[in-house]
Parts: structure tokens; C-alpha cells; sequence
């Protein structure tokens, strides 16, 4: 594998290679085909929220969803947090997420679960974060 850095578009380039050793060095290589180096800047935006988390008032035991849609390019990677601990999908929490959009769902929200819900969109380009808060009422008892 080679990898090629410093590379400006719009220039061409042509490379000839010799291999180097203990031995010495072989004859050059022919000349490569043209190589077109073009701007790429469309391919890499960062990540921005469309759709921002919100806070929300659940009740205790019900199930409680949290959903963010995005763009950016390539598609970001996403990752939830509580209090900043990372979420992941288990029997009591499931994420959902499409190249667009990303779900949060309590199952079956409990008192820990109150806090602070954070969501980050992190790709080569760039981070975004959206932040709300998950307040709990205790179900009402007869």
C-alpha cells in the first residue's frame, strides 16, 4: 500500500518508484498513469443537528424516547450518554440509528435514569452535541 500526502488539486501528478534496500537500489519504475487529485470538500461536512434533543418529563416505569436527526458527511458516528456514560442498546435501552436520524428508548424508565442526556455526531470533519435533561414523576398511586 501507498499512501500519497500533500497532494494539491487541481494538479496531476505521474510518480516513478525504486525500491531501496541493505542490496541498494533497483532501476525506476515506468512512469505511473496521470493521477487527478480534485477538491473533495463536499464529501467531508461535519455533523449538525437538525433536530436537537429536548428535555423531558417522564413518569417512573413508563418508557421514555429520545430522537435526533443530522446530517454531515461522511455519515456521522453516533453515541449517546447519561451523565456522560456512554449508552448502549440492552434490555432496558434500545439506539436506533439510521444515516439521518438516531433513537433513544427507555424501556422502562427508572429513577436512575434521571439526568442529563447528551448525544454526539462525530465524524473526520467535525463534532456536534445536543443536550437535554430527563426528569422523572413518580407514577401516581391510588
Amino acid at each position: 500500500e501507498l499512501v500519497l500526502t500533500g497532494l494539491e488539486p487541481p494538479h496531476r501528478y505521474q510518480f516513478r518508484v525504486a525500491a531501496i534496500n541493505a542490496v541498494g537500489r533497483s532501476d525506476y519504475s515506468e512512469l505511473s498513469d496521470v493521477l487527478n487529485v480534485s477538491s473533495d470538500r463536499g464529501l467531508h461536512e461535519p455533523p449538525v443537528f437538525l433536530q436537537h434533543l429536548e428535555d423531558v418529563t417522564a413518569l417512573e416505569n413508563d418508557k421514555t424516547e429520545f430522537r435526533v436527526t443530522f446530517t454531515g458527511a461522511p455519515a456521522p458516528t453516533i453515541a449517546w450518554f447519561k451523565d456522560d456514560y456512554e449508552i448502549f442498546s440492552s434490555r432496558r435501552t434500545a439506539i436506533t440509528t439510521t444515516e439521518s436520524s438516531s433513537v433513544l428508548l427507555f424501556h422502562q424508565t427508572l429513577a436512575s435514569d434521571e439526568g442529563e442526556i447528551k448525544c454526539t455526531a462525530t465524524n473526520r470533519a467535525g463534532h456536534a452535541v445536543t443536550k437535554a435533561h430527563l426528569a422523572l414523576e413518580a407514577a401516581p398511586k391510588l
